[in-house]
């Protein structure tokens, strides 16, 4: 299925550094930042810098070092969080990255 990126989303203007964001920890290929209206005591969002829409996009299309990279990059925040509370680490369907 073809996607249709918006390089306008809020998460493309985080990766530019056009909207500020508290990073957590930032590779090659993906940044970890925490969200501005936290869920939990410690919740960190992890995305990766390419154009990608939905997970199985990413899955389907990532470089296999993109894909090892964020799920690397996902192991390591969680870690230092689960060492505080429990982790719970989830993947966004990433819908808000596409246009309506």
């Amino acid at each position: 299925m073809p996607y249709a990126y918006d390089d306008q989303n809020i998460f493309a203007k985080i990766i530019r550094g056009e909207i500020p964001n508290d990073t957590v920890l930032e590779t090659d290929h993906t940044l970890a930042f925490r969200d501005i209206h936290p869920q939990a005591p410690a919740h960190v969002l992890v995305i990766p810098k390419g154009r990608y829409v939905t997970f199985d996009d990413f899955c389907a299309n990532a470089s296999d070092a993109e894909i090892l990279d964020f799920h690397r990059t996902a192991s390591k925040v969680c870690l230092p969080v689960s060492t505080r509370s429990t982790c719970a680490c989830s993947l966004s369907t990433w819908k808000r990255r596409t246009k309506s």
